[in-house]
């Protein structure tokens, strides 16, 4: 609405009262009209400039790596877990299908498992979150920043000077249509003036035989001449006080163009406010995915854990089952050992009587 007023007011003046050699002025400058024609620069009371600097260089800047990781390391032994050495699995090779003079031969192959720490893996997810928990306070910060500077700047100071200044236009407008209307005004007395002025000098060609009509026609023309001048100079002090107005005028003008650059800057910096906003609820949805991803991975984690606790468990039952193995495996060997030895001593004391009894036989 004020943009719109302030459009309004400028159409109806017109090209008339700008002046030709106006010299472009910084948005950031007005100009009071003062005594003598002296004009003296004032900064306004809201530097758009230094504002625009400041969201522009630090609105979405991210931090170096190296306050980045000083940061990461500062914090990372508050939260460090405890470490979970790696396992090697140890895979047993033993073929069922083999001979029996080759049981007695184990063969043992260490094949490392490549296995990731849950270290590893927090520490990762967890300098992602940090990060992004930094650039989200920056930018809260900034945002927060932004709505103060807004605040500052649309304060009512600022409108009530506005409103004083469109009042003061309006004045000078009336008064610029009084002055106007009063030159029009004078302009018919004197051409009314002027045409009495021609009459008297047609009578007084008419009457040149009549000398005292002559003398008071003479004595109306002088006053005429009299009210003449003091109207000219009447019509003079008139038209520089609308000089002066038109000066005053386009002073105003000017200030009111710096005013509209100033909201115009006011609305790139809330463009960049909603800019801000829109990647910081883009990010926060971006944290929401990597808080997720971490706790799966924290659930994988444990899981694993759990897993690799299992195998060890296994695998120590397993060391037991093939230990008993190789010791029952022995004491067969030894046994059928002994049983040999018996077979072979039964066998020749068997030998032995079959051959006392058949030379009995045969003596017989």
């Amino acid at each position: 609405m004020l943009n719109e007023k302030l459009d309004r007011l400028i159409r109806s003046k017109g090209s008339q009262y700008i002046t030709k050699n106006t010299q472009a002025l910084s948005p950031y400058i007005r100009q009071v009209p003062l005594l003598n024609n002296q004009s003296h620069n004032y900064s306004p009371n809201y530097s758009i400039q230094r504002i625009q600097a400041q969201s522009t260089h630090s609105a979405i800047a991210p931090q170096t790596d190296r306050n980045n990781t000083q940061f990461i390391a500062k914090i990372q032994p508050v939260c460090q877990p405890q470490s979970v050495s790696p396992v090697r699995v140890i895979q047993l090779s033993t073929d069922r299908t083999q001979q029996p003079h080759e049981l007695n031969e184990v063969q043992y192959h260490e094949k490392p498992l490549q296995v990731v720490s849950a270290q590893d893996i927090e520490n990762r997810y967890k300098q992602k979150l940090l990060l992004l928990e930094q650039l989200i306070n920056r930018l809260q910060n900034e945002n927060q920043r932004l709505k103060m500077n807004e605040q500052n700047l649309k304060s009512m100071e600022y409108m009530n000077k506005i409103k004083e200044l469109e009042v003061m236009v309006k004045n000078f407008e009336d008064q610029e249509d009084k002055l106007n209307n009063e030159i029009q005004q004078l302009k018919k007395e004197l051409f009314q003036s002027k045409e009495v002025f021609t009459s008297l000098q047609k009578q007084i060609q008419n009457k040149n035989n009549n000398n005292e009509d002559i003398r008071k026609l003479k004595k109306q023309m002088q006053q005429y001449e009299i009210d003449n001048k003091e109207m000219q100079n009447q019509i003079s002090k008139k038209d520089t006080d609308i000089l002066k107005l038109r000066s005053v005028l386009n002073e105003k003008e000017n200030w009111i163009d710096q005013l509209n650059n100033q909201i115009k800057e006011l609305q790139t910096v809330e463009e960049n406010y909603s800019r801000v906003e829109t990647t910081v609820i883009s990010l926060q949805g971006e944290i929401d995915v990597w808080r997720r991803k971490f706790k799966e991975k924290n659930e994988e984690a444990s899981e694993l854990s759990e897993k690799l606790i299992m195998a060890e468990a296994s695998l120590e039952a397993l060391k037991k089952k093939q230990i008993t193995q190789v010791k029952e495996i022995n004491i067969t060997k030894s046994n059928s050992k002994t049983n040999n030895n018996i077979i072979q001593s039964v066998d020749t004391t068997n030998r032995l009587n079959r051959g006392s009894h058949y030379s009995q036989r045969q003596q017989l």
